[in-house]
This record gives C-alpha cells, structure tokens and sequence, in this order.
C-alpha cells in the first residue's frame, strides 16, 4: 500500500499547479455532438460525491467504527464504482486508476490506521482533482449565460 500512497503524492504533488492531462481527456468528451457541458457539471458532482463518502472513511477508520472487514468492502465497492464512473463517462484515466487502485488497496488493508491513511491521501488527491475540474468550467460564461436565459421571457 505504501507505493500506492507514494504514487498518488507523487500525482498530487506534480499536479499542484500543473493541470492533469485527465482534465484534458474530459473536455474532449462528447464535443463532437456539442454535449460536453453536461460532462463538467456531472464530473464536478460525481468527484464531490466521491471525495465526501472518501472522507467519511477517513473520519469513521480513524474512530475504527464498525466491523473492518465489513467497511474495507464497502471501501473497495465505491472506490471501484467510482473507478468505473470515471473512466467510462469522462475518459478520466488517471483518476479511473487510482481509485481502481485504491479499491484493491482497501481490501487488503491490515488495520484501521491503513484505511485511515489511504483515504486521508486518497481524499487530498480527489479534493485537488475537484478543484482542476471547476477551473475548467468557464463560469464567468455559464453566468452571463444563466442570467440571459433566465431573464429573456420577462
């Protein structure tokens, strides 16, 4: 587990102020049928989504709430539904991996203190990758956009 920690440092790190080539990937998606608005704003959910239930695992591992084997389970499930999501729908490789990764990591997780490490990593990667996704959203834009439209039958 701990090249895995390394691996998405390492990522988070290069990434600090360099934006991911996944960023690129997702702005791709869909722009020959001219729908790839709706893939910025469901990105953007499905990442916060994703990065909240990651810090509940942080938060109830290092409480060890509950069973272990039972939460590394439901750990390793959405880190790998996540995975699914975000390779299919936004081309997102990298993050795609990582979660993949992270799911694998998760079941074979020792102790609490790992599932606790590797989600508070995991969920400072999600964060930053949450962050590259808004800045990609033209919102000055989508304002003008949103106040034209909602005032043009007034």
């Amino acid at each position: 587990m701990s090249h895995l920690l390394k691996e998405i440092n390492a990522y988070t790190q290069e990434h600090w102020l360099k934006e991911p080539a996944d960023i690129a990937k997702m702005q791709e998606k869909n722009v020959s049928i001219s729908k790839e608005f709706p893939i910025y704003i469901y990105c953007s959910g499905h990442i916060e989504n994703i990065a909240t239930l990651v810090y509940d695992f942080y938060l109830r591992a290092k409480e060890e709430k509950g069973d272990l084997e039972t939460f590394k389970d439901i750990a390793a499930e959405e880190a790998d539904r996540f995975s699914e999501i975000f390779g299919v729908y936004y081309s997102m490789d990298d993050l795609s991996g990582f979660l993949k990764k992270s799911a694998a990591a998760y079941r074979e997780a020792k102790d609490f203190a790992e599932v606790r490490e590797l989600s508070r990593i995991l969920q400072h990667y999600l964060v930053q990758m949450s962050f590259w996704v808004d800045t990609a959203i033209r919102w000055d834009k989508v304002s003008e956009a949103f106040t034209e439209i909602l005032h043009q039958n007034k």
